[in-house]
C-alpha cells in the first residue's frame, strides 16, 4: 500500500484535504442517528401520552361536575323532601314542574305530620 501512496502523491494529498469534510459528516450522521431519531420518538411518545392525560382530566372534570351537582341535590331541602316523598308513596319523584303539581294541592303544603298510607 505505500508502493501505491508512493506512485500517486497527489491522493494523499486528496485524502488529507477531504478528511475535515468527511470527519463532520460522519459526526452530523452520528447525531442525526443516535440524536435526532431518539428525540423525534420521544416527542411522538409524550404527544400520544398528553392525549391520553387531556382525555382523562376531562373525564375527571366531568366527574367532579357530576359529584358536585348530586352533592347539592342532597344539601337541597326541597330535594330530598321530593325524595321522602317518593319513598313513602312509593312513586318517582316529579322532574317537571307542571308535573309535581297535578294534584292540585297547595305546593307550600308539607305532609311531614300525615301519616304513611296505606297501598
Amino acid at each position: 500500500m505505500t508502493a501505491a501512496l508512493e506512485a500517486r502523491p497527489g491522493l494523499l494529498r486528496r485524502c488529507v484535504a477531504w478528511s475535515g469534510v468527511l470527519i463532520a459528516l460522519a459526526l452530523l450522521l452520528q447525531v442525526a442517528w443516535l440524536g435526532l431519531r431518539p428525540a423525534v420518538a420521544e416527542r411522538r411518545r409524550l404527544a400520544e401520552a398528553e392525549e391520553q392525560l387531556r382525555a382523562r382530566v376531562e373525564r375527571e372534570e366531568q366527574q367532579a361536575r357530576e359529584l358536585e351537582r348530586v352533592e347539592r341535590a342532597q344539601n337541597d331541602p326541597i330535594f330530598l323532601e321530593r325524595e321522602r316523598r317518593a319513598l313513602r308513596s312509593d312513586t318517582p319523584p316529579a322532574t317537571d314542574s307542571s308535573d309535581a303539581d297535578s294534584s292540585g294541592a297547595d305546593p307550600r303544603s308539607t305532609d311531614a305530620d300525615d301519616p304513611p298510607r296505606d297501598h
